[in-house]
């Protein structure tokens, strides 16, 4: 890469700086398996209560660390007052042994575990350092963060923030799935689940009280499948609530909603994946249109649905045939952005549609088979809600015929 921005900078007349920074930490720079850094792969032994602590080498190897501000610091100055592409340090040759890195962990994190250091493990260089003089001398750049306040701050970010330290990169997508007592009905859908989704994702099961029959069959999966986290609803009792808290706590780009009882088709949502990875803002799963079906359910629940939907499509020509569907995709910025004024239950998917058709969202459907669950009882309230769905029937109505955008 220095060469070919060498070869730019001469050919085209461009102003290039080339920095080569070292050993650099700092808040986000979180544990991810054997790709990890050595500042935040000791943290992790040590705020997880190892004891002892196990540290490859002799902990005598020296490394000079430098925090990511001093990096920024330094990469903006060399861009302001030196960009030639002539290859300079970011960094400085303030060396710490590994062994008091260690140390210094523990007194932060509050821990005295005992330290073992594995001789028969690699050690790596005995020393890695940078000198700055050269950065120095061409733009006044000095580092700043000392290691005791940068290792402080990084200790608190890992601690304060462990689940998002401690998984890697931030999954591409997240499953919402709101539970009341499911009973092991959630383990098939876990399984489902697991088994289609071929993106990196989360999953993560809501619930809204500690003795939610759910629960245990959660924890007995998480120990099987990393991706499954458990999000106590904080928020106030119900699904829309429990859908409130499951966006607050998602971490990928795309949000899916998906039943606990294996009603959706988990093998729809690797297309759903692709058609949001194209463009779409929101995406459909519909069972009214091309391959879709939807298999069982009461006689009156599938009438009022299938004529509200088809009703729905021809007055609005909306980009979904199954506009109250709950089995959608959605950008994750656009579901933090919104405020859900839905209060009832599953009508939240019939607002967020027609407020994204409002706000100019590209919107599409791929059709999907939705089958009446196995067990236990249905949380569908159609009577109860019913009004619910009319109102945002009616608001979709409005904005298409009249113009009247929902906010």
């Amino acid at each position: 890469m220095e060469v070919q921005a060498r070869y730019y900078a001469k050919e085209y007349d461009m102003k290039i700086a080339v920095a080569r920074p070292n050993n650099v930490y700092g808040a986000g720079d979180g544990w991810d398996g054997e790709k990890s850094h050595v500042i935040p792969a000791l943290t992790k032994r040590v705020l997880d209560g190892e004891d002892p602590v196990r540290v490859w080498g002799s902990g005598n190897q020296t490394r000079a660390f430098v925090h990511v501000l001093d990096v920024a610091q330094g990469f903006m100055d060399l861009t302001e007052k030196y960009a030639v592409a002539d290859p300079v340090n970011v960094g400085h040759d303030r060396e710490t042994t590994i062994g008091d890195l260690v140390r210094k962990i523990c007194e932060i994190s509050g821990k005295t575990p005992v330290l073992e250091f594995d001789t028969t493990k690699p050690e790596g260089a005995p020393r890695k350092s940078l000198s700055s003089e050269k950065l120095t001398r061409v733009s006044g750049f000095e580092p700043k963060m000392l290691l005791d306040k940068g290792l402080k701050e990084m200790v608190e970010w890992f601690r304060d923030n462990y689940d998002e330290a401690t998984t890697g990169s931030c999954p591409e997508l997240t499953i919402i799935t709101p539970v009341y007592n499911e009973d092991d009905l959630i383990v098939p859908t876990i399984q489902e689940v697991k088994r289609h989704v071929g993106v990196p994702f989360e999953m993560l099961v809501v619930y809204d009280f500690d003795e939610d029959t759910t629960v245990p069959y959660v924890e007995q999966m998480m120990q099987s499948v990393p991706e499954l986290k458990l999000v106590k609803n904080d928020i106030g009792p119900g699904v829309i609530n429990a859908i409130r808290a499951g966006i607050d706590a998602a971490r990928g780009e795309y949000i899916v909603m998906v039943n606990g009882d294996l009603s959706d088709d988990m093998h729809t949502i690797n297309e759903m994946v692709a058609k949001a990875d194209g463009g779409f803002d929101i995406v459909c799963g519909t069972r009214y249109s091309g391959d879709g079906k939807k298999l069982g359910g009461p006689f009156i629940q599938d009438l009022l649905s299938r004529v509200a939907n088809r009703s729905f499509h021809m007055l609005t020509r909306f980009p979904t045939s199954d506009v109250t569907n709950s089995f959608k995709l959605y950008r994750a910025k656009y579901l933090k952005s919104i405020d859900i004024e839905s209060s009832g239950g599953f009508e939240f998917s019939f607002e967020l549609t027609v407020k994204g058709h409002s706000r100019g969202l590209k919107i599409c459907e791929i059709p999907t088979v939705w089958k009446q669950r196995k067990g236990g009882e249905s949380k569908f309230r159609l009577f109860a809600w019913l009004k619910n769905y009319l109102r945002w029937y009616t608001a979709g109505l409005a904005n298409v015929w009249f113009g009247r955008k929902t906010k």
